[in-house]
C-alpha cells in the first residue's frame, strides 16, 4: 500500500508538470488562409493572473515540422521561444497533422503554407524579424524558403546531408537522433540563444526550456509504478495457482515481455 500512494505522488508531480508547461503563455489556435495553425504568445508576467495582457515581443518565430509530423509536435520549440519573449506561429503543413488537403509531394505546395504564415505574422507584428525554424521536411522546406525571401534568421533542425554549405552555426548534439531533436533541450537552448544573438538579448537568469517531455516520463514511470504496486498488492492478499499451461508467472511475464519488445522491431 505504501509503494501504492508514494507511485501516486510521483504521478501527481508529473500531472503538474505537464499542467504549467504553458505557465505565462497565450495559445490559441488560428486559421491562417487555409493553413492551421497555433500562436504561442508571451504573457506579461507583472499583469493580473485573471485578465493577462500579452508581453512585447523581440521577434517571431514561424515553426515548421518534418514529415509525417505535426504543429504539435514542434510545441515544446513554441512553448520554449514564448516563455523567453518571443512569439510563435506552428503550422500544419498540406497532408499533415490537421490539414485537411490531400497529401502532395510538391514543394510549392509546401512554401506557399509556409509563406501564408510568414505573412500572418508579419501582419500580427508588424515590424519584428521573423525566424523561421524548421525540423527534418521543415527545415528543408525553411532554408529554401530562406533563400527566397527576406528572413531575420533560419533555424535547421536535423537538416541532415542536405545542410548548406554556407551554414554560420552548427551544432551536434551527441547521443541524440533526428526526431529527438523535436524535444532535446539542448536543441531548444541552442535556438533561443541563436534568437537572442539576432535581437541583443541577454538572460541572466539564463533560457528557460519547455519540460513536458519530462512531465510525461515521471507520468509514464508513476503509472506503470502503481501497476506494479497494484498487482503485488493483490497477488498477496489473493493469490493465483499456475493455469493454463502450468506456467510459473515468471516465464508467462518473460514470453510476455519478450513479445513487446520484438514486435515493433521485428
Amino acid at each position: 500500500m505504501f509503494f501504492m500512494v508514494l507511485s501516486a505522488v510521483v504521478l501527481g508531480n508529473g500531472l503538474i508538470i505537464l499542467g504549467t508547461v504553458d505557465f505565462k503563455v497565450k495559445k490559441e489556435p488560428v486559421n491562417v488562409a487555409g493553413t492551421p495553425a497555433q500562436r504561442f504568445v508571451p504573457l506579461d508576467p507583472d499583469s493580473p493572473r485573471l485578465d493577462p495582457t500579452e508581453a512585447e515581443v523581440k521577434a517571431v518565430v514561424v515553426i515548421a515540422h518534418g514529415f509525417g509530423g505535426s504543429q504539435r509536435m514542434m510545441w515544446p520549440f513554441a512553448s520554449t521561444f514564448a516563455r523567453n519573449g518571443y512569439a510563435a506561429e506552428s503550422f500544419d503543413f498540406p497532408g499533415h497533422g490537421s490539414d485537411t488537403t490531400a497529401y502532395t509531394a510538391d514543394d510549392a505546395q509546401r512554401l506557399q503554407a509556409l509563406d501564408h504564415v510568414v505573412q500572418d505574422a508579419h501582419t500580427r507584428w508588424p515590424g519584428k524579424p521573423v525566424v523561421l525554424l524548421g525540423h527534418g521536411m521543415g527545415a528543408a522546406i525553411a532554408v529554401q524558403y530562406a533563400h527566397m525571401h527576406p528572413i531575420a534568421a533560419t533555424i535547421a533542425v536535423s537538416l541532415g546531408d542536405r545542410a548548406p554549405a554556407d551554414v554560420h552555426n552548427l551544432l551536434l548534439i551527441p547521443g541524440s537522433d533526428q526526431s529527438f531533436n523535436v524535444w532535446n533541450t539542448t536543441s531548444m537552448r541552442a535556438a533561443v540563444a541563436w534568437v537572442d544573438r539576432l535581437t541583443g538579448t541577454t538572460r541572466p537568469t539564463g533560457i528557460v526550456t519547455d519540460v513536458r517531455m519530462l512531465g510525461l516520463g515521471i507520468v509514464v514511470l508513476g503509472l506503470l509504478w502503481f501497476w506494479w504496486s497494484l498487482c503485488y498488492f493483490l497477488f498477496r492478499r489473493h493469490p493465483l495457482e499456475p493455469l493454463g499451461a502450468h506456467l510459473p508467472w515468471r516465464s508467462v511475464l518473460l514470453v510476455s515481455l519478450a513479445a513487446a519488445v520484438l514486435t515493433p522491431l521485428i
